[in-house]
């Protein structure tokens, strides 16, 4: 009976052992589920954080693309108003200088080209001077070419050198 007695204690201390054992991995298994459960939160969190991101990145890929194009599209757009501009500058508007604002009743509107070469003679480096050797046209309102001769003379008569070089009508169309 003793040893019956002896093996019941061992059993008894085997099975108390193995209950203390099962719990602790019960309450392990416990742990590591839960660890598992938040893992996979914040591995959801992650995939939709980079599902975001990629969408973010594919909008943003977009938009360069689109500023690009624009970007290209506006290039284009000021190398064309460059080269009208620089045709613009080749075709010469005639400049006309208008020598006086006043006009009377019957009056018209006459070009008369006046030259001064005395102006390149004297100062070679004047800015006008070349234009002066070849004639400044200017917009003189007066009845006949002969009368807006005479007021383009009088109004640069102080200054010496000054000829009338041609007087014409005002071409249609030209403002």
């Amino acid at each position: 009976m003793i040893v019956d007695l002896f093996i019941l204690v061992i059993v008894l201390g085997l099975v108390s052992w193995l209950v203390n054992k099962i719990t602790e991995i019960e309450v392990a298994t416990r742990e590591a589920r839960r660890r598992v459960r938040i893992a996979k939160v914040s591995e959801n969190r992650l995939h939709a954080t980079l599902d975001k991101l990629k969408d973010d990145e594919a909008r943003l890929n977009k938009e360069i693309e689109e500023l690009s194009q624009a970007g290209d599209e506006l290039r284009q757009t000021q190398m064309n108003a460059k080269a009208a501009l620089e045709a613009a500058k080749a075709t010469r508007r005639p400049r006309f200088l208008i020598l006086h604002e006043r006009r009377n009743s019957g009056d018209r509107e006459w070009v008369v080209t006046l030259t001064n070469a005395t102006i390149a003679e004297v100062d070679a480096s004047h800015p006008l001077g070349k234009e002066w050797l070849d004639g400044r046209d200017f917009l003189v309102f007066a009845r006949t070419d002969e009368d807006a001769a005479q007021r383009a003379i009088r109004r640069f008569s102080a200054r010496p050198g000054f000829a009338v070089k041609a007087v014409a009508p005002l071409p249609p169309g030209i403002f």
